[in-house]
């Protein structure tokens, strides 16, 4: 499956996002509202997409084919709760979404027909959240389960929301999932940044992870930032790569923003910038 991945850094500072201009990897299919690129907060770089105050609706949507099962992310600046329930992410015309309590200002999972799932703990204001999703398209086994990370690029949830695949989230596949303020009144700006939709398992936080290579320069086995292995391959024929190869690899490199390289030096938190990697020494593999 493609990812479809929007983090605004292609953009230029104040101007508006328009359909014709990535801002990222995948361009929007269509627009509603005015979203600039805002240096005000970025979650990561430099961009993010503004969203503007609004009684409406406003959203920046990829209409593509999606299946019955994927998954994805937003981070979120907030600077106060909305004060209406206003959904941040809508799965076409399925009924479902998620969404921002207003009198909690927790979240909520919606599915077809309204059923909501609500959380129990608010997101927090003035600093970046980060959202994650899994959906499957089913009227009997369904499922919109929702992650808040109030620590942005946190691990573990602050909050789940919607775990249980028992509920009805429509009969048809969506087709486009839309981000921002998606419907209803916020009624302040806020802030949306390092989207993924269409993902195969849950993308956790941007520079969790880290693709090792073998001497051909194929993948070789995933880490995260913490050096776990996460796919169960072996690290016995890891080759540890020069900065210069490292370079060579990346300025060619077809695998985007997949973080290519070489395993991070664990104590450097900003390893997670591919281009500041250190080379691993033996010592930072675990013994097989």
């Amino acid at each position: 499956m493609t990812e479809f991945t929007a983090d605004f850094e292609t953009g230029v500072n104040g101007a508006t996002i328009a359909t014709s201009d990535t801002g990222s990897a995948t361009a929007w299919t269509r627009i509603f509202g005015t979203y600039v690129y805002d240096n005000t907060h970025a979650a990561h770089g430099t961009l993010s997409a503004k969203c503007p105050a609004s009684s409406g609706t406003f959203g920046l949507l990829w209409d593509k084919t999606y299946p019955t099962d994927f998954y994805g992310r937003m981070y979120l600046y907030a600077t106060a709760v909305p004060t209406a329930g206003a959904e941040v992410i809508r799965f076409g015309d399925t009924g479902c979404k998620v969404a921002i309590n207003a009198t909690t200002g927790t979240l909520r999972s919606v599915v077809a027909g309204g059923a909501a799932a609500d959380g129990t703990i608010p997101i927090a204001t003035n600093q970046w959240v980060r959202l994650e999703y899994h959906i499957i398209i089913s009227t009997t086994v369904g499922l919109l389960e929702v992650k808040l990370f109030n620590t942005a690029d946190g691990t573990v949830p602050t909050d789940t929301v919607g775990s249980t695949a028992n509920r009805d989230t429509s009969a048809s596949v969506p087709v486009y999932v839309g981000h921002g303020n998606t419907n209803n009144a916020w009624n302040t700006d806020f802030w949306i940044d390092n989207i993924v939709a269409n993902a195969t398992s849950y993308p956790g936080p941007v520079g969790s992870l880290y693709t090792i290579l073998n001497g051909s320069n194929e993948p070789l086995l995933n880490v995260n930032a913490g050096g776990t292995d996460v796919d169960a391959l072996s690290y016995k024929n890891a080759v540890l790569l020069t900065q210069d190869e490292l370079t060579t690899l990346l300025d060619g490199s077809s695998f985007g923003k997949k973080n290519v390289g070489v395993m991070p030096d664990l104590t450097d938190a900003a390893s997670a910038n591919p281009a500041k990697m250190t080379v691993a020494t033996a010592a930072d593999f675990p013994s097989t």
